[in-house]
């Protein structure tokens, strides 16, 4: 883990400081989101969370979602600021009054381009000012299998899948993307993200934290998140330290899709049914914690491709970052 001061709960202008959770696909965001941050009794949690439990809103409110918009959304080419200013004075800071600590997570913010993640974080920044930001990373290769479980839910189980055909891509044809270099950087890097919030809002407000860490280390992963935001960390322990969510598919739920899109009838009453239903014709409830495990093999060439790819970025969050990835085989590479 990097170093770092606990948050302090008011920026130097007097008003409370906005924590910025961004977490890589597949590192732990729903459990983070779910039972850290919408539970501890010192956070002002102010979403996202994901739907859990039939919910229609994302964020806290509707003044969140339109702030939220406006500044890394669909609306970050050309933003309100004059509105967005006034949503973060009239409906955001006062949630912090009191010593509570702003949490805002989106894990799309890891996703962008270089270019998009710059207009992010100038658009957050001018509107909140110094903001500090929370950034969880995984192993590129090790996570592979969980991007491509998340991939198929995407493509099937997501609210934008709705009226859809099924949508089955074997692994062995979809990690086949990774050959080329640019989709493959685009996709695994890592370092643009840290870099990129680190020159808005400079280095000393930046953490970053190894998935790797949460599965091997569950309490002492939870301590250093909470230790950051300037929480209590026994209660983020008690709240978070021995809780998963958001499993991905298992083997199982993979071939169940893969007959269902080979079957004219089975593939029209998929399309045709909603979310709940074609839930349960994979074998995913909502009571499910995963599913056996995935039965997936990388290509040996490719993970060449992506060792080849991503060394230097592996050297930078070792030496730039002081990251221990070397401990967790990043890349397959051990000292």
């Amino acid at each position: 883990m990097t170093t770092s001061s606990a948050a302090t709960a008011n920026s130097p202008q007097g008003r409370p400081v906005l924590t910025v959770h961004i977490g890589f696909p597949k590192t732990g965001t729903s459990t983070l989101q779910h039972h850290l941050f919408r539970k501890h009794r010192q956070i002002e949690y102010l979403g996202k969370w994901g739907f859990p439990g039939g919910e229609k809103q994302a964020y806290r409110d509707i003044h969140v979602s339109r702030i939220v918009n406006h500044l890394v959304g669909q609306r970050s080419t050309a933003p309100d600021f004059e509105l967005c200013h006034r949503i973060a004075r009239e409906r955001i800071w006062p949630g912090g009054e009191g010593g509570k600590i702003l949490v805002l997570s989106k894990e799309g913010l890891a996703n962008g381009h270089r270019d998009e993640m710059i207009r992010w974080a100038n658009n957050l920044k001018t509107v909140f000012g110094q903001c500090r930001v929370l950034v969880m990373l995984r192993d590129p290769i090790r996570k592979l299998p969980s991007q491509y479980s998340q991939f198929l839910k995407q493509n099937n189980l997501s609210p934008r899948a709705r009226w859809k055909k099924p949508h089955f891509l074997a692994f062995t044809e979809w990690v086949q993307r990774f050959r080329n270099r640019e989709d493959l950087y685009r996709h695994l890097n890592q370092i643009d993200t840290l870099e990129v919030y680190s020159a808005a809002f400079g280095r000393e407000s930046i953490r970053a934290f190894l998935f790797e860490e949460y599965q091997t280390n569950p309490a002492d992963y939870i301590r250093g998140v909470c230790e950051f935001l300037g929480v209590d960390p026994a209660e983020g322990q008690a709240l978070a330290a021995h809780r998963r969510e958001n499993r991905g598919l298992g083997q199982s739920n993979v071939e169940r899709l893969e007959r269902i899109t080979g079957s004219r009838w089975r593939s029209w009453w998929f399309q045709m049914s909603p979310l709940w239903v074609r839930s349960r014709m994979i074998g995913v409830y909502a009571t499910s914690r995963g599913g056996d495990a995935l039965q997936t093999e990388i290509p040996d060439d490719i993970r060449e491709i992506i060792r080849e790819t991503l060394r230097s970025e592996c050297d930078r969050l070792r030496k730039e970052w002081k990251l221990p990835v070397d401990r967790y085989g990043y890349l397959g590479i051990r000292p």
